[in-house]
């Protein structure tokens, strides 16, 4: 017989087993009560805690000690993930195929409360975007420099409205824009990029969160359904608020027939730096080209990181001036 001291150890690593594997299982009852869809921001933290008290039950001694030694660095492996992941765009032009053309996004909330905002204006200059979709805009405007307000011309809305906390700003000219503020629907931006650029039609969006749930919900399918009616390249960004693993997620997915580029985690950003849970995304058509995937910008002040990507987008046959005029604008 195993002394008493052992025994509980083995028991409460089989408890810490069922709750993980619990938080993880009551997942698939979303479509039931979507409000379990919270605990899909939680999925790499249950099955590291399934890995971390699967393996302490196998030790002979000090169970729990291994077992929260082992979720420490789970957590710790999860945020260095982006740490050590590039954090740029490579240099612009390089290895575009014949038939494409380089487009450069961005896609950052930069948070209400961010004091930090010449951080912000760094960082997209660092990034040289051509699309730059800012969510959670501050009242007073982000200051940006001049040489930057040159670089895009194309700012929308081009007056400031009630509610509206978006703000969409490109190098070349959008057309057919349109969107709404938080008040009036989904929150979104759309605008679409001339024949030059295949129609590509561009939205970024912020969604509501927990606890308004049922909210985020509706907001997700409505974009969905919105964008689904689109029959030119399309590509969605912006903060979803919901995770990989969130059934928001797959039934984004599954209505529009995108598919998420996106993967890195980006919140928290704030200290000490190492973010666990990826809720800002990138979705696109099969047509569109992620050569980097989409990576995980620099902390600008902001409790998300932003997210970046190289985006070569089919042009079909007037690719060879095109992309000399993206590449040397």
């Amino acid at each position: 017989m195993l002394p008493a001291t052992q025994s509980i150890g083995r028991l409460m690593c089989l408890v810490g087993i069922c709750v993980a594997f619990a938080g993880i299982g009551m997942q698939h009852f979303t479509r039931y009560f979507i409000y379990f869809d919270a605990l899909s921001h939680l999925t790499l933290h249950f099955a590291i805690a399934v890995i971390a008290f699967g393996w302490a039950f196998l030790l002979p001694r000090y169970r729990l000690l291994a077992a929260l030694a082992m979720m420490i660095t789970g957590v710790l492996a999860l945020g260095l993930w982006v740490q050590l992941h590039p954090r740029e765009m490579p240099p612009r032009g390089q290895d575009v195929p014949a038939g494409f053309r380089e487009l450069r996004v961005m896609s950052f909330n930069t948070w209400l409360w961010n004091k930090e905002q010449d951080v912000i204006r760094v960082e997209i200059e660092r990034q040289d975007p051509d699309i730059v979709f800012l969510a959670e805009v501050t009242s007073h405007d982000i200051r940006l420099s001049k040489e930057l307000l040159a670089q895009f011309p194309f700012q929308y809305p081009e007056k400031r409205q009630r509610g509206q906390h978006l703000l969409l700003m490109s190098r070349y000219p959008l057309q057919d824009v349109q969107g709404r503020g938080v008040w009036t629907g989904p929150a979104y931006l759309q605008g679409s990029l001339g024949p030059e650029w295949g129609n590509l039609t561009l939205l970024g969006t912020h969604t509501q969160r927990a606890p308004r749930v049922r909210a985020q919900w509706k907001q997700i399918n409505a974009i969905a359904q919105h964008i689904s009616t689109i029959s030119h390249p399309r590509l969605v960004f912006g903060d979803f608020n919901a995770s990989p693993y969130s059934h928001m997620v797959w039934q984004f997915a599954g209505i529009t027939g995108m598919t998420r580029r996106s993967v890195l985690p980006t919140w928290p950003a704030t200290w000490p730096g190492l973010p666990q849970v990826a809720i800002d995304h990138m979705f696109a058509d099969d047509k569109l080209r992620f050569p980097d995937g989409v990576l995980a910008g620099r902390y600008a002040g902001s409790d998300h990181l932003p997210i970046v990507a190289r985006v070569f987008v089919p042009v079909g046959g007037q690719t060879a001036s095109l992309k000399a005029g993206s590449t040397n604008r």
